[in-house]
């Protein structure tokens, strides 16, 4: 018997207590960034819109093609190919267009190795990370969810203007931390650098009531034991 996506999630949400929320999501589209200055212009083509009718010899993959923008004009493009299976959920540009930074695979937010994706100015990858490579699990484990989404971030990226560096801005979960809270709550900015790829690890007094928190929401639950120590942590968290 065939059990479909949003009932193995409810289910799972009966047994941790966690609730998961179905999503909905239309098929990516082509989409525009600008740099902060507005002279670069990114536009990210999904891979199942990469190839033309009847192009044969075409591979299909999400593409970005970076332009220098100058009143109407657009000069020196550049195309990248894209590691996301279809498209990033968001694509950010640094000024002088040397940097491309992806946040994402579409529709499928915090999931997967394309969470953080940094390219050069020859399309090569600077940095690919995963949540997991500058979160801890068990922080990851008490995240907001929906079935098919990790809530991780709060305010939307951002590259600073005129350098090569990102900020990241991190969802501090809370008491009552939920998809509504993750965009609207507390957060911390981590700092990634696009020209090495390394991120800010979290840290302060804020983070470690946060990580409290999200090992008090964990969603993973598989025994008594896991249960009381997760009621430990509720007692932590503030």
């Amino acid at each position: 018997m065939k059990v479909s996506i949003p009932l193995l999630a409810t289910i799972a949400a009966f047994i941790t207590g966690v609730p998961a929320q179905a999503d909905s999501f239309l098929p990516p589209s082509v989409q525009e960034a600008s740099s902060a200055d507005g002279s670069i212009v990114v536009t990210v083509v999904p891979a199942m819109l990469s190839c033309a009718v009847g192009e044969a010899d075409c591979e299909p993959a999400a593409r970005a093609i970076v332009e220098h923008f100058r009143g109407d004009y657009r000069s020196n493009s550049r195309t990248v190919r894209l590691l996301n299976p279809q498209a990033p959920a968001r694509v950010l540009v640094t000024d002088d267009g040397e940097r491309l930074l992806t946040v994402d695979d579409y529709a499928s937010y915090g999931f997967g190795e394309n969470v953080l994706v940094v390219y050069g100015s020859k399309g090569e990858v600077i940095a690919r990370h995963a949540l997991k490579d500058f979160l801890p699990q068990d922080y990851i484990n008490g995240l907001p969810r929906t079935v098919s989404t990790l809530r991780w971030w709060g305010a939307a990226p951002r590259i600073e203007p005129g350098t090569h560096r990102a900020i990241i801005s991190l969802h501090l979960v809370g008491p009552d931390s939920d998809i509504p809270r993750a965009f609207q709550g507390p957060h911390i900015a981590l700092a990634l650098d696009l020209d090495t790829g390394e991120i800010e690890s979290p840290s302060g007094t804020l983070w470690e009531n946060a990580l409290n928190c999200a090992r008090a929401n964990s969603w993973l639950v598989p025994d008594v034991a896991a249960e009381r120590q997760r009621e430990r942590y509720r007692q932590l968290c503030r």
